[in-house]
C-alpha cells in the first residue's frame, strides 16, 4: 500500500510521524511534479520503510512537465558514511521528554548499525523557522485573495488571523524574508559540515488533538523544526516510526541525507527500522478506539 504526497514544511513526514508511517521527502525534483517548485516535494508514505524504495525508484526520475525535475542517481554505500545525530538545533519549542528517550533509543541502536554516531553540535543563533512561516503566512494570503467569494466565508478565523498580516507587506517585508530563508539554508549546510546523514526527531513533541491547528495558534506549523528547514534547502528525508509513548502514540524518527542521497538514507532506513523490529508479531497492536 502506497500513497503519493506533496511536503512543503514537513506534510509527508509529520502525518507519517502522527500515524506511525514512513515517509520520504526526496531531494528536490527527484520525484517530478506540477506545478514545478523549488521547495515543495512529492514523495511516497507507506506503512513500512521497507515498501519507501521500490516506490521511489518507480517515481522518480525527469519529467518535461516539470522543470526542475533532475535523475534519481546511483546508490550510494552506507558503509563509511558519517553518522551525527541531533534533537536540538538551537530554537523552536523543547523536545518533549517521550520524544527524547524515543530519539536517545534510536541513536543507540543506529550506532549499533554503523558504528559511531556524532553528536551534531551545530545551533542557530536565530529562529530560522520566522522567515519560514512568514513565507507560508504569504501562500495563504495569496491562495485567501485569490479564492472565489463563497469560500472565503469558510476559511477558520485562526488561519486567517495568522495570514491577514501578509496582507500589506511591502517588498522590503519580501526581502528580508528571502534573506532568512539562505541564512537557513546555510544553517543546513553548518547541520552537515562533518556528516553525511542526520537523525532527528521529525517533531518536539509526540502529538496534539486533531482539532487543532498546531502547538501554536500564531504559527500553525510550530511543530516543524526538525523537517521545515529541509525543504528549503532540498535535503532528502525519511520518516520512520521510532517506538511509542506510554500511550502507544507513535513517535517518528527522520533520518535526512545531503542532496541526492535519497537512495543511501533509505537503505538506512531499511536496516534501521529492522533493527528497531517494532512491528513484530504481538510487539504493537495498532489502536482500533481514539486515544485520548
Amino acid at each position: 500500500m502506497m500513497s503519493v504526497g506533496a511536503d512543503i514544511a514537513g506534510s509527508l513526514r509529520l502525518p507519517a510521524s502522527h500515524c506511525g508511517l514512513a515517509s520520504l521527502k526526496p531531494t528536490q525534483g527527484v520525484v517530478p511534479h506540477a506545478p514545478a517548485s523549488t521547495v515543495r516535494s512529492a514523495g511516497p508514505m507507506t506503512r513500512l520503510a521497507a515498501d519507501l524504495k521500490a516506490w521511489t525508484v518507480l517515481l522518480g526520475g525527469q519529467d518535461d512537465d516539470d522543470r526542475y525535475s533532475v535523475p534519481l542517481t546511483e546508490n550510494k554505500s552506507i558503509n563509511q558514511a558519517r553518522v551525527g545525530a541531533s534533537a536540538d538545533f538551537g530554537f523552536g519549542p523543547a523536545v518533549e521528554p517521550a520524544v527524547q528517550r524515543c530519539f536517545e533509543s534510536v541513536k543507540s541502536i543506529l550506532a549499533d548499525l554503523v558504528g559511531t554516531v556524532r553528536d551534531v553540535e551545530a545551533k542557530a543563533e536565530y529562529d530560522p523557522f520566522i522567515a519560514i512561516d512568514d513565507s507560508l503566512k504569504i501562500k495563504g494570503w495569496q491562495e485567501y485573495a485569490g479564492a472565489d467569494p463563497s469560500l472565503k466565508c469558510k476559511t477558520p478565523d485562526e488561519l486567517f488571523q495568522w495570514f491577514k498580516e501578509a496582507e500589506d507587506w511591502t517588498p522590503t517585508k519580501y526581502g528580508s524574508i528571502n534573506k532568512g530563508i539562505e541564512r537557513g539554508v546555510a544553517f543546513c549546510l553548518e547541520l552537515f559540515a562533518d556528516v553525511d546523514i542526520l537523525l532527528t526527531p521529525v517533531m518536539p513533541v509526540v502529538n496534539f488533538h486533531a482539532e487543532a491547528r498546531g502547538i501554536d495558534t500564531l504559527m500553525p506549523l510550530r511543530h516543524s523544526t526538525f523537517t521545515s528547514l529541509f525543504n528549503q534547502s532540498g535535503n532528502p528525508a525519511v520518516s520512520i516510526c521510532g517506538g511509542f509513548d506510554e500511550r502507544g502514540l507513535p513517535i517518528g524518527m527522520q533520518i535526512v541525507g545531503k542532496r541526492f542521497d535519497d537512495l543511501r538514507i533509505l537503505d538506512l532506513a531499511i536496516e534501521l527500522e529492522a533493527a528497531l523490529d517494532l512491528f513484530g508479531s504481538g510487539k504493537h497492536q495498532w489502536p482500533t478506539t481514539p486515544v485520548i
